[in-house]
């Protein structure tokens, strides 16, 4: 049995890296004619597909490029190859695509500046981010003091229950479970009608106000011992026997919590502010139409970059 465990899990893990693999394998593969190589360089070509090059840093730069939870599950040398199969796969049908004329299909030469621009972007945000000063202690204390409603923690509770049809029912369940009769979970399990929970014993998780129903809402933040069990509550969806887990008051984030959040925040607005600069400084003409608000031309999807 362990052993056939075993290879369901070699297997699972080797369709996740050839799934990730086959879209990590993106990147922009420039040409490098064989004259302009130097010595260094030839001792690291790996294949030659025509004219263009592929070299031991093409195969170490796509490894690289490999999510850590997929590096963690490879062999680095084992996978060289495969990862040099792809890439002379890559070349010979791109250059196939070129021969037969689809980069000047305008749909696809569009593609290709769109890709192009968004790396281009990337690095250009990811440089300037690293070029921007750290933000002084009173800047972050400001927004912390300015902002406290967005690091309020709301009060949240932990809480499951049994859902049931009527309200006999309910009084037989919430009878069993007052003189402990049965278990919470083992009840629930046997005769709540809501599937979404009841396997794991109407196990609700946390949540705050606003998110149930009013009259499940009030009578389970009624409740505030842990253990505590209502008494059978009725709402659109029938009768509920409600029992509270765990019990969190309201609270505020101290500013050593969130400080990095405030950095990033503080970051960003710097970014944007020197994008708008840069759109303002470029004077752009539009034609026929209006040029949108310069702090929403970031908002492209692009990766954001570690702070």
């Amino acid at each position: 049995m362990l052993a056939k465990l075993a290879g369901m899990f070699q297997k699972t893990t080797q369709f996740i890296f050839y799934t990730l693999l086959i879209f990590t394998l993106n990147a922009c593969q420039v040409s490098k004619p064989e004259n302009t190589l130097t010595a260094q360089t030839h001792a690291m070509v790996l294949a030659k597909v025509g004219t263009h090059i592929i070299t031991q840093e093409d195969v170490d730069a796509e490894l690289r490029a490999l999510p850590e939870q997929v590096q963690e599950h490879i062999q680095r040398a084992s996978y060289q190859q495969y990862i040099l199969t792809t890439l002379i796969q890559r070349a010979v049908l791109s250059q196939r695509a070129k021969d037969v004329g689809l980069d000047n299909n305008p749909s696809i030469r569009r593609r290709i500046e769109h890709d192009r621009d968004s790396i281009m972007i990337e690095a250009l945000r990811n440089w300037k981010i690293k070029q921007l000063p750290p933000p002084q202690e009173i800047t972050i204390q400001q927004y912390y003091q300015h902002h406290l409603s967005d690091f309020s923690i709301p009060e949240q509770v932990h809480a499951r229950h049994i859902l049931l049809h009527n309200k006999k029912q309910a009084a037989w369940v919430y009878h069993q479970l007052i003189h402990k009769k049965d278990s919470f979970e083992n009840l629930a399990i046997h005769y709540s009608l809501d599937d979404s929970n009841k396997s794991r014993g109407g196990d609700l998780n946390w949540f705050p106000r606003g998110t149930m129903l009013p009259a499940f809402e009030k009578a389970v933040f009624a409740l505030k011992k842990t253990g505590d069990i209502s008494h059978p509550v009725h709402t659109k969806f029938g009768w509920h026997i409600i029992e509270i887990l765990e019990h969190h008051p309201a609270s505020q984030s101290s500013l050593q919590d969130v400080r990095d959040d405030i950095v990033q925040t503080l970051r960003q607005q710097k970014l944007d502010q020197w994008v708008d600069h840069l759109v303002k400084e470029s004077r752009p003409e539009i034609l026929g139409a209006k040029l949108p608000q310069p702090s929403n031309l970031l908002n492209i999807p692009i990766n954001t970059p570690q702070l």
